[in-house]
């Protein structure tokens, strides 16, 4: 009883930490639910079976959005075909936010989120952020979704979705995507730009960067493709069970994550082998080959420093007539046979 009352005391400050993040994620979240109608049950008729005669498209725009809130959330709805489309429409990334001009300064706060500090009002100079922060796409079904928008975090999450088509169009930048629990899903990026394109000069596209990656738990049967003025360059199928999926401790296979990425010009999936931190260096998630990579690195960057280190440390000395003496660093050379 007393263990149990410790664990309670224990969870206690972190569930005030989360209630708090589910309270400051309401207030700018802008839920859209049912968009192309309810959610069939599982003893309805499928989609081929009532597909109507045309599509139905939603455009989701500024008029849609409650004020102050740049978070979108798409969730529960379904469509009665793949050819039923959401989108996101250019209008979206005419959403203007306010912010500090220092506003991307760390704060010194313990635990940030439960925090009680009030700060004294100042005059700072605010500037504008123009987009969508993030997008959620949660228990949606038997449609298309596209991406036309501006997404400032360059993030998407999609969870509990069966049979639906998300593109990502030129326009939007969404280099991480959190796919989780889904199948029959297909990824498409369309001449979209990396998360690391630059304002001025050559464009690069979504693969370039490898910062550009999709994060999945738990799918089944996802293509991904990378298209360029229409034509595939790359594409994948991903399957939690078929990539390698394993029960680990508590975990179940389906909670085992994934990435997929495009390496070497080609996309590929590998296991998750370091969990990102939310701080510190270990703040990206890692791969084997990865770890493996940045092993190496390390090797050859402190055989470079041991290097650097013999050729500057040099100790001279004079014989008794004032002559320089040889050093161990040129005794070596004094000694090897000529050629």
């Amino acid at each position: 009883e007393a263990d149990e009352r410790q664990k309670a005391k224990e969870v206690k400050p972190a569930k005030k930490v989360l209630e708090n993040y589910t309270k400051r994620e309401a207030a700018v979240k802008s839920d859209l639910k049912g968009l192309l109608g309810p959610v069939r049950k599982d003893d309805e008729p499928s989609s081929e079976e009532t597909k109507s005669p045309e599509a139905k498209i939603v455009r989701i725009t500024r008029d849609m959005i409650d004020a102050g809130k740049r978070v979108v959330s798409i969730a529960d709805t379904s469509g009665q075909s793949i050819q039923d489309t959401i989108v996101m429409t250019s209008d979206l990334s005419l959403l203007e936010s306010k912010m500090k001009a220092n506003a991307m300064k760390p704060k010194a706060y313990k635990d940030d989120a439960e925090n009680n500090v009030v700060e004294e009002e100042e005059k700072q100079e605010t500037r504008s952020v123009f987009g969508v922060i993030k997008g959620f796409i949660s228990n949606v079904h038997h449609c298309t979704i596209l991406v036309k928008c501006k997404l400032i975090s360059g993030t998407i999450e999609m969870s509990h979705c069966s049979n639906v088509r998300l593109v990502i169009e030129k326009d939007s930048t969404v280099a991480t995507l959190q796919v989780d629990l889904c199948q029959d899903i297909q990824v498409e990026y369309q001449d979209a730009p990396s998360g690391k394109n630059p304002q001025y000069g050559p464009r690069v596209y979504w693969g370039e960067d490898k910062e550009d990656r999709i994060f999945h738990a738990g799918v089944k049967n996802m293509k991904v493709q990378v298209k360029r003025d229409g034509f595939v360059e790359t594409e994948r199928v991903c399957d939690y069970m078929k990539d390698g999926a394993k029960k680990i401790g508590n975990a179940s296979e389906e909670e085992f994550q994934f990435v997929t990425s495009v390496v070497e010009e080609e996309l590929v999936t590998e296991a998750i082998i370091r969990d990102g931190a939310t701080t510190g260096e270990n703040v990206r998630a890692m791969t084997q080959r990865e770890l493996d990579a940045e092993e190496e690195n390390r090797k050859q960057a402190a055989k470079v420093a041991v290097g650097m280190a013999e050729n500057m440390i040099k100790f001279k000395e004079k014989d008794g007539a004032g002559a320089s003496k040889v050093t161990k660093n040129n005794a070596a050379t004094a000694a090897a046979p000529a050629p």
